[in-house]
């Protein structure tokens, strides 16, 4: 199955200091062993880099543009990179008008046309809640214990 990687596994797979650290890497680890096909699409480099790069103090990593960088190098070699297509803005703009998707939910819903474009059948995700709407989505939430 392909699984999209949802950019709060990224972030907290290498942020060491988190909670969710190990039930990051765990989690990636697992379904990698179990031979499954784990995927990222520019949105969430996009936002891994938003989120990577912002100062600490404002809730961010902090890290310079240089370790970005070579954090989503890696990320490229571990993972299929999904290319947008021509169709994902108007996929997009039917869930989101479909569902009444609203405020920074809109994020998600561009996920979630991305996944339906390219096939994809599950997200593994640390904010499952936020996906249930969505019909087609099987949602893999890492095990925190």
């Amino acid at each position: 199955m392909k699984v999209l990687l949802d950019t709060n596994l990224l972030l907290r797979s290498i942020e060491t200091a988190s909670k969710q650290h190990a039930a990051a890497k765990d989690a990636i680890k697992k379904l990698a062993e179990d031979n499954q096909q784990l995927v990222i699409v520019p949105q969430v480099i996009y936002e891994f880099w938003s989120v990577a790069t912002r100062p600490q103090e404002y809730n961010g990593l902090g890290l310079s543009p240089k370790v970005a960088k070579q954090r989503v190098d890696t990320f490229e070699r571990m993972f299929d990179l999904l290319p947008d297509s021509a169709n994902l803005y108007a996929m997009w703009l039917d869930l989101v008008e479909s569902q009444s998707v609203i405020g920074k939910n809109v994020h998600d819903a561009r996920l979630v046309a991305a996944m339906y474009d390219h096939g994809v059948s599950h997200l593994l995700t640390f904010n499952a809640k936020d996906f249930r709407r969505y019909d087609g989505i099987g949602l893999i939430e890492p095990n925190e214990e």
